[in-house]
């Protein structure tokens, strides 16, 4: 949902050797130690990262279906039909495509792995300027989102909700994208500016 946690301990409560905080999000959790856990042996920790391969796997899985217009042929499957003519979307493939990630985090480094399986030209932002992975190409800061999105055909936003990013694809972000481009979102619904979405959607 968004909304921070502030956590402060009483190890009164804790008959454990670690506490685990998870499946939060950890941009919101905030644990406030108090002296007494500094000094004893306790460890603590969060799942970061656990649920990326899974999400990665569900975004590629969506842009397949999109590109590829997988939904046109379930219902003719179902019925035993076969239309020779095919989706009227042509197919799309993602080999010698752009993806950009926004959130170069443990999820969206397992969406942009992925995407290079794909022999896609991967673009990411991420809020520190770091030496990028191997199978990113280009890699920028938040501040060159504006830059980078005209020059994706694929957007997959994969950053925390917070404020810098709540609406940070707003209508101006859309109208910078390219035509026909792909946006997959599997980040938080405030991210993305609906009503600006819907506008975008409509006039094509």
């Amino acid at each position: 949902s968004g909304t921070g946690v502030s956590l402060d301990l009483d190890l009164s409560a804790i008959d454990i050797a670690a506490l685990l905080l998870g499946p939060q999000p950890p941009e919101s959790v905030a644990v406030s130690p108090t002296a007494q856990v500094v000094d004893e042996d306790i460890v603590l920790t969060n799942m970061q990262g656990i649920h990326g391969p899974a999400i990665a796997e569900h975004v590629v899985g969506m842009l397949l279906s999109l590109t590829r217009d997988l939904r046109y042929y379930q219902q003719p499957e179902q019925q035993g039909t076969w239309n020779r003519s095919g989706s009227p979307i042509e197919p799309i493939a993602l080999s010698g495509r752009t993806m950009l990630v926004v959130g170069l985090g443990g999820i969206g480094r397992e969406v942009a792995r992925r995407a290079k399986g794909f022999d896609m030209t991967v673009l990411a932002t991420r809020r520190s300027r770091t030496e990028p992975p191997p199978y990113v190409d280009r890699q920028g800061t938040a501040d060159e989102l504006d830059e980078l999105l005209p020059l994706a055909d694929v957007v997959v936003l994969c950053v925390p909700l917070t404020d810098e990013t709540e609406g940070m694809i707003d209508a101006a972000a859309l109208a910078r994208m390219q035509p026909g481009a792909y946006l997959v979102n599997i980040a938080r619904g405030r991210v993305v500016d609906q009503d600006a979405l819907v506008d975008a959607l409509e006039r094509g």
